[in-house]
């Protein structure tokens, strides 16, 4: 049988038994919305969890060497695998100042490398200058661009120029960064802190952030700790992919395609044997089987794509949920090939009689 006569049967199969057609799909769809769609439900949340830990600052670890930290190397760690940004931070023996408009509302004036905004959810400044914390900016209704009338220890200092606005996560209390200016310089030079952001967590890596320390330059043994021990290391929020209860859907996806595609044949055994009888071959039998599988599976196979981009999407990771979706759309499309290969496969010629009395 040609190709053309293949799909012009194919055609007429599907047109003449919508109600079989339709409770095929229906089984599909559902199949799809129970594996594909609560799967990526649960890790659209796991991804928002990570998200909001990262956003909280859950994920940054400081190492503290007063007068000890070198800003280049402290930077640079951000080179490593698993580090998504690092900037060096110095109290300045707890400096403070004040604004002009404000004189009675001091602030704490750390100086940092430009890469330390980063480490806080900011945008890294282009140039040196004055990055102010969201509360002092409305304190203060400066933007980027004015300048920042300074006093500190009673003088009045040259005004520096405002570069960024940075809203400091709630749970981030240290060095009162949630109500601070800071002081960006070049990262040359010592820093007492280096922050590194380290995603996802990874005991391996501890010892390599003391690569930011400078030899001999802190009499203090430098330490590591969290940022907002609170939060937790992050462990279980990173292992949550792995954990989690819908891991075995592509598996179930897999097993309700197989026998989805063979079920499909199966309820057409007395028509299909009754075209073996008629005298058309078991390939040409198989291959209208197959093209008609092939339209309605395929069909499903968009709406997998469909629905796993969509509910990653909610997420920010349209790319991923893409990807992940085709693959279920081919793990289905495959699924129902097998199956209703198997299935044809069983429908014999002579047993039409059978099939006509079971009928």
């Amino acid at each position: 049988m040609r190709l053309e006569a293949i799909l012009r049967e194919a055609r007429a199969g599907l047109a003449s038994a919508t109600a079989r057609v339709a409770a095929v799909l229906g089984a599909a769809l559902v199949l799809v919305l129970v594996t594909t769609g609560i799967d990526r439900l649960v890790i659209a949340q796991s991804v928002d969890r990570a998200f909001e830990f990262q956003a909280r600052g859950g994920a940054v670890q400081v190492v503290s060497a007063p007068g000890g930290i070198d800003g280049s190397r402290c930077e640079g760690l951000s080179r490593l695998d698993g580090v998504s940004s690092a900037g060096a931070l110095s109290h300045l023996d707890g400096r403070r100042a004040s604004a002009a408009v404000l004189p009675d509302a001091p602030f704490a004036l750390p100086r940092v490398t430009p890469a330390f905004v980063d480490v806080l959810g900011g945008r890294r400044p282009s140039a040196v200058g004055i990055v102010l914390s969201a509360e002092l900016a409305d304190a203060t209704e400066l933007v980027p661009g004015d300048a920042l009338h300074l006093v500190v220890g009673g003088s009045t200092r040259p005004s520096p120029t405002v570069v960024a606005i940075l809203d400091v996560p709630a749970d981030v209390h240290r060095a009162g960064l949630g109500y601070s200016a800071l002081d960006v310089a070049p990262s040359s030079g010592v820093f007492d802190e280096c922050w590194v952001e380290v995603w996802p967590p990874d005991p391996n890596l501890r010892p390599m952030l003391f690569l930011s320390v400078s030899q001999g330059a802190s009499s203090e043994a430098p330490v590591i700790e969290q940022l907002v021990p609170r939060l937790g290391d992050g462990t279980a929020i990173a292992g949550a992919y792995g954990e989690r209860i819908t891991r075995g859907a592509p598996a179930l996806l897999l097993t309700g395609a197989l026998a989805l595609g063979f079920f499909s044949v199966r309820l057409r055994r007395t028509e299909l044997s009754s075209a073996r009888h008629a005298g058309v071959s078991a390939v040409d039998v198989l291959a209208v089987v197959l093209a008609e599988t092939m339209v309605w599976a395929s069909s499903v196979g968009l709406l997998a794509v469909a629905c796993s981009t969509a509910v990653m999407a909610s997420v920010d990771q349209l790319a991923n949920g893409a990807r992940a979706g085709l693959v279920d759309a081919a793990v289905l499309v495959l699924g129902v090939i097998i199956g209703a290969t198997a299935g044809c496969l069983t429908v014999r010629e002579r047993d039409f009689a059978r099939y006509s009395r079971d009928r």
